[in-house]
């Protein structure tokens, strides 16, 4: 025999009143709601002073769901007495993020300044090599002449 008990299902993507709940449920519930739009998940995070200090079992649950291992990483880092902030986690993964994009960025660039000089170089065109360096819409025209073709 089995008990007959009531399950009570909830989509909690699409429950909006989450204001029934008076425990960390309500947060998790909003972050889930909100993890697939970064803007309303950065409004969420940043105006409720909730997960400015979190409770590490919700910030163990909202990591696992956004399928977030960088957070789940600094949690260690940033938690204290069992509460994490995960606002400046969030901030700071962004920074992370912002600054790899632009080291990786750097280093396209200059792999491109390096085939242009190597090109110029190859075809004996020291000038454009120096007036390219001084010049960066000269630069820009030489990179779609030249490397635009290849």
């Amino acid at each position: 025999m089995v008990s007959d008990y009531r399950i009570h299902v909830i989509d909690v993507r699409r429950f909006n009143d989450t204001g029934a709940f008076r425990t960390d449920v309500r947060h998790v519930f909003d972050f889930i709601r909100c993890s697939e739009d970064k803007h309303a998940l950065y409004k969420l995070v940043e105006q409720d002073d909730y997960y400015k200090n979190m409770e590490g079992d919700a910030f163990d649950v909202v990591s696992h769901y956004a399928n977030a291992a960088e957070l789940l990483e600094v949690k260690d880092y940033y938690g204290k007495e069992g509460k994490i902030d995960m606002c400046k986690a969030i901030r700071d993964l962004m920074d992370d993020s912002r600054a790899e994009g632009r080291a990786e960025g750097m280093e396209e660039g200059a792999d491109r300044i390096n085939q242009l000089i190597i090109l110029l170089s190859e075809q004996g065109r020291m000038d454009d090599i120096v007036r390219a360096a001084k010049d960066r819409k000269y630069q820009e025209r030489l990179f779609r002449e030249e490397l635009g073709s290849r």
